[in-house]
């Protein structure tokens, strides 16, 4: 970076300016607060930017540079000269964009004017970038409320009393123990709100708990003797919130105020919340008990989830920041957090952002690493948000533009300050730095996966259901769960009311149909009509013998030799069955195989005949050999047996359809693979797990690749 210029003026300050001491920073160092009385903002400085705003009236960058260099200690060689010299440029450019910035310098004609404006024009959202810039955040104030607050903060300086604070807590208190009693009946009331109208109701209280929550902050910043120049809407990442300019509590001297006056919103939230808990509790079911259960689930959700999060920008930052007297927490933690992993990768040719304790610099370098994931959580979930909610072509864009405006623009912007301290960095860091790459390119592209791995289940190879032919009553059950069977034994019987009647109906149309055949020598119609009769009889006689068939298979007998498993242990006589309700399973054989789902990426992968593990959910069991019988080229319609989809407890991610089907959500090919091992007879039925089948080796980059390109494929046809 060049220097700057020793002939170069330095700007003046704005005369009404107030230099005003403030409390130290925990660590002890020195701190300043430099406040705009014009715009009712104040502003923290350290000790480095008081000693050069202190040789401001130097007039000169030469000036300035000569007389800070006499405050330093002597002796330093040249090329300390020169790094300190670069040291001074650095901290000098950084105060001066921060004076302009804010406005801080008398505004000169010509040049500071025509900054200004062109300040003015990039705030007005023009273009693409502009509206880029209004997804990502801006402000709208709504009104000046200073007035209003003072007029009213008598009426509302009683609720941050004590008595009415313990009064507050033992409600609270109250309210969640009798919450606790009846816990599956709150959570059983979220179903009622599953609806367009329960979310209306949402938004409305959301927005009412919303404006509570800033006029908390508004008063408890009036109450401490801060102005509060504007409350208004804000936009952040397209989400609209509401907000209350609480800036001008940086001037209040002590942390104590300032950490209320963050945690007043949650307060006056909490309140809000603490009633309609206990209000919930005590009412009867209705429409009273239904609006405070709305207003409970609502502030506490948004009190815990949300603004209790100190790594984002909300109160609980700011209560952090104020608790730890550090102010700026989250921008000096991320500058750790970076300094902490270019120490890592490229050695000590970083100096650190700060002077710091070793525990004070640990948290700072834990702290930005978890904002940094934060960040990086929120700029996913914003790109997702955006996906979703518009159209496809804009959703990509805009899911674009948003992850590289949060993730890889401050990751580009981080290694390009890396890179240009390569000249520092020493061969043997080069060396390491070169192997790691090295090592993660190889990992990438060297084809590790050698298998696939699917969710299966351990079933036999043939066996026999047992269902009712039609709606029939148990009449006896013949055998016991787990009984060796015969082929032909019978092991239910059933019967059916409406077959008995429909059989006896026939029985007598049958014999109403043979007494006139008998009678038909002295009967001269019956002889006209002995064509007639013969069918009537043939016919009598078909439905007969039909009935009686449909009767004898209400007899469940098994087809062959095996073993009956699943029978319901509460199934006895005189309890109606339906056809589609399995009543029990007669095992055949002992040959069994397992059954699993794989998606449409690893079909090209598999190939019949090779070997596979089967690991079973049950730890006790174990592992067992076998080989890949078949792959189904079609993709399921719906998983069988049910045990394996997600919506009765297994893996396989599926919805049901009307019909009641476990329908798969993506593509799923059915495999069956043939056990090698002998299994003995206790071994469980059904048993289910996963299972890992040899495939041919494929490196993560081509299945990311893969993926990626599947995954862009089907959305531009869908």
């Amino acid at each position: 970076m060049s220097g700057l210029d020793d002939a170069l003026p330095l700007p003046p300050l704005r005369p009404e300016l107030q230099l005003v001491e403030a409390a130290p920073e925990p660590g002890g160092a020195a701190r300043w607060r430099l406040d705009d009385p014009l715009r009712q903002r104040s502003f923290l400085l350290t000790e480095p930017d008081l000693r050069l705003l202190a040789l401001w009236p130097l007039g000169r960058v030469g000036a300035l540079r000569a007389a800070w260099r006499r405050t330093l200690p002597g002796g330093a060689s040249a090329d300390g000269e020169g790094q300190l010299d670069r040291q001074l440029d650095r901290q000098l450019a950084g105060l001066l964009e921060f004076l302009r910035q804010h406005h801080l310098l008398v505004p000169t004609p010509g040049s500071e004017v025509g900054e200004l404006a062109d300040q003015a024009q990039r705030q007005a959202h023009t273009g693409w970038r502009g509206w880029f810039g209004r997804w990502m955040g801006w402000r709208l104030p709504l009104c000046q409320p200073q007035g209003f607050l003072e007029a009213t903060l008598p009426l509302v300086r009683g609720l941050w009393s004590a008595p009415a604070l313990a009064l507050w807590a033992l409600a609270t208190l109250a309210g969640l123990y009798l919450v606790s009693r009846q816990w599956d009946a709150f959570v059983g009331s979220f179903a009622q709100f599953a609806q367009p109208e329960g979310w209306l109701a949402y938004g409305v209280v959301l927005l009412a708990l919303k404006l509570l929550h800033e006029l908390g902050h508004a008063y408890a910043a009036v109450h401490h003797g801060a102005q509060v120049p504007s409350m208004g809407l804000t936009v952040a990442l397209g989400v609209p919130m509401l907000y209350t300019d609480t800036s001008d509590a940086v001037r209040l001297p002590r942390r104590a105020p300032r950490v209320w006056i963050g945690a007043a919103g949650m307060l006056a939230e909490s309140a809000v919340a603490g009633l309609a808990t206990l209000a919930w509790a005590l009412l009867a079911d209705g429409p009273l008990r239904a609006a405070c259960f709305v207003v409970a689930t609502s502030s506490w959700a948004t009190t815990l989830a949300v603004n209790l999060n100190p790594l984002g920008r909300f109160d609980g930052y700011y209560m952090l920041s104020d608790a730890l007297g550090l102010a700026n927490l989250q921008q000096r933690a991320l500058d750790h957090a970076g300094w902490a992993l270019g120490r890592l990768l490229l050695g000590p040719v970083l100096a650190p952002p700060e002077p710091a304790t070793p525990l004070r610099r640990v948290l700072l370098v834990a702290y930005g690493s978890g904002v940094w994931l934060f960040r990086l959580s929120l700029g996913l979930a914003a790109a997702w948000l955006a996906y979703s909610l518009l159209f496809q072509a804009a959703g990509v864009l805009l899911a674009a533009a948003t992850l590289w405006w949060l993730v890889l623009r401050p990751a580009g912007l981080q290694l390009a300050a890396w890179w240009r301290l390569r000249g520092a960095v020493v061969l043997g860091r080069w060396l390491g730095l070169g192997l790691v790459l090295g090592g993660l390119g190889w990992a990438l592209q060297a084809p590790l996966d050698h298998s696939v791995r699917a969710a299966a289940v351990l079933a036999w190879q043939d066996e026999q259901l047992l269902q009712a032919p039609e709606v029939a009553v148990v009449e006896a059950v013949l055998a016991r769960d787990g009984q060796p069977v015969r082929a032909g034994q019978p092991l239910l019987r059933l019967r059916s009311p409406e077959l008995q009647r429909r059989i006896a109906e026939a029985e007598n149309q049958r014999v109403l149909t043979l007494e006139r055949l008998e009678r038909i020598a002295g009967d001269a119609r019956d002889r006209n009509d002995l064509l007639v009769l013969e069918q009537q009889r043939a016919e009598a006689h078909a439905a007969v013998a039909g009935l009686r068939e449909r009767e004898a298979q209400l007899v469940l007998r098994a087809r062959a030799d095996g073993r009956l498993a699943d029978l319901p242990p509460l199934l006895q006589p005189g309890q109606w069955v339906r056809p589609d309700r399995t009543l029990g399973r007669v095992l055949l054989g002992q040959a069994r195989d397992v059954q699993g789902y794989v998606d449409d990426a690893a079909l090209a992968r598999l190939r019949v005949g090779a070997s596979a593990v089967f690991h079973a959910e049950d730890l006790t069991q174990p592992p067992l050999r076998l080989r890949l019988l078949a792959v189904e080229p079609a993709a399921a319609e719906q998983i069988t047996p049910e045990l394996l989809a997600s919506v009765h407890g297994g893996s396989v991610p599926t919805v049901l359809d009307k019909r009641g089907r476990a329908v798969p959500q993506q593509a799923r090919h059915r495999v069956r693979l043939e056990v090698l091992e002998a299994l003995p007879d206790t071994r469980p039925r059904l048993l289910r797990g996963q299972v890992r089948i040899e495939a041919a080796p494929e490196s993560l980059a081509a299945q990311s690749g893969r993926r990626l390109w599947q995954l862009l494929l089907r959305e531009l046809q869908g």
